[in-house]
């Protein structure tokens, strides 16, 4: 956390540890990524009990999120590449609006369903 004072200094309130949190969110993107593998694994298995419109949504929503965790991982470093860096925070930013909008549908389809 970082306060501003008069315009020209920052004060760090706690010292910034990189190290943990990058490290803490690799391990949380290779298991988020690992955990919608196993889905789209299972919904394939299954696909002829469990085939319907909210499945297509939630087979779409695993493929867009396993794209936006492998976006981010290999992205992460890239702060010093301004064009790279760019093209990334871009990209993450449509990613994340289509599983947005994808979680959109998905509610909507239980809303109707009821």
């Amino acid at each position: 956390f970082t306060a501003f004072f008069g315009g020209q200094c920052y004060v760090h309130l706690f010292p910034p540890r990189h190290d943990c949190g990058l490290l803490r969110s690799l391990e949380v993107s290779v298991m988020s990524i690992y955990f919608l593998l196993v889905t789209i694994v299972i919904y394939c298995v299954l696909w002829r009990y469990v085939k319907s419109d909210r499945s297509k949504l939630l087979m779409n929503m695993c493929v867009v999120l396993i794209l936006a965790y492998v976006t981010f991982l290999a992205g992460v470093n890239q702060v010093d590449h301004k064009i790279i860096c760019t093209a990334v925070t871009a990209l993450l930013h449509y990613l994340w609006l289509v599983v947005f909008f994808l979680m959109l549908c998905e509610g909507l389809e239980i809303y109707i369903a009821v």
